[in-house]
């Protein structure tokens, strides 16, 4: 069995198209766990027109972030194998075979990656992205933790290392991505990945965090300081997270954030 996680708030003209994704995979032994983040819209009324399909359970919380609510959805999941979906998101038909194939048998896999595409309000596919071979931390497979549905894992390696920081706003799965791959390589462990493009990111004019330049802001600012050190080391890290922390504190006009991440950018490096 996988247990998929979906976290929603306030989504209830887009979580029916999520679930009916899930409900056509190839792959039939899952259970989905919908966890309301205290939304205010019908989304209890719409979800519960769902639940007739018993393998779907629907969990209401007050509302305090997506991260929780993943973490929340977790400690509830009934599978050692868990993966995410955003609640605005779509999965392909063989998405949940296709990652169960490469980990679903093999106890020595801790975790698993796929491909996604992005496509516009119109439904027309604009990019895609897919996973990279290995190569230095930061700047690769730190990078398969960027949106959720592209990875699978194993529940006990999330539980390892202490599952999502609630704390932050944006850039969740990259912050855990960093915590995990640096326990599997601690303790000898290979990930595996295809190339497939197994998840549709859907691009819309309601709320995401990746429009929201605030959340995008003390998401990376907390992501920064929590792994200073990590990002320091690697060049290409370092200028790629402070660019964007300059490029914020100056839309912000945070004069103190502006001269901090200008030296950070420019000089400081951890030897």
């Amino acid at each position: 069995m996988i247990s998929v996680v979906v976290p929603t708030h306030n989504r209830a003209h887009l979580i029916s198209r999520t679930v009916v994704s899930i409900q056509q995979q190839t792959y039939t032994d899952w259970e989905l766990l919908i966890v309301d983040d205290g939304s205010t819209d019908n989304t209890k009324q719409v979800v519960e027109g769902l639940l007739s399909d018993k393998r779907i359970r629907y969990i209401q919380k007050e509302n305090s972030g997506a991260a929780e609510s993943r973490n929340v959805g977790v400690r509830n999941a009934s599978s050692e194998l868990i993966t995410f979906l955003d609640s605005d998101d779509e999965a392909e038909p063989q998405w949940l075979e296709k990652m169960f194939a490469l980990i679903g048998k093999d106890e020595k896999v801790p975790c698993a990656f796929c491909g996604l595409s992005i496509h516009d309000e119109h439904g027309n596919k604009t990019d895609a992205k897919v996973p990279t071979k290995k190569g230095p931390l930061f700047q690769y497979e730190v990078c398969r933790f960027t949106n959720a549905g592209i990875f699978i894992m194993r529940k006990k390696y999330f539980d390892a290392v202490g599952g999502y920081d609630s704390k932050l706003r944006a850039n969740q799965h990259t912050e855990l991505g960093i915590r995990l791959i640096q326990y599997f390589k601690k303790h000898g462990l290979e990930t595996k990945y295809i190339l497939d493009t197994l998840i549709r990111i859907n691009i819309h004019t309601g709320p995401r965090i990746r429009t929201n330049n605030k959340a995008k802001y003390e998401g990376t600012k907390r992501l920064f300081f929590k792994h200073k050190n990590l990002i320091l080391k690697d060049e290409k890290s370092k200028k790629d997270v402070t660019k964007v922390l300059l490029y914020l504190a100056i839309k912000f006009k945070n004069v103190k954030d502006i001269i901090l991440f200008s030296y950070y950018y420019m000089y400081s490096r951890v030897v």
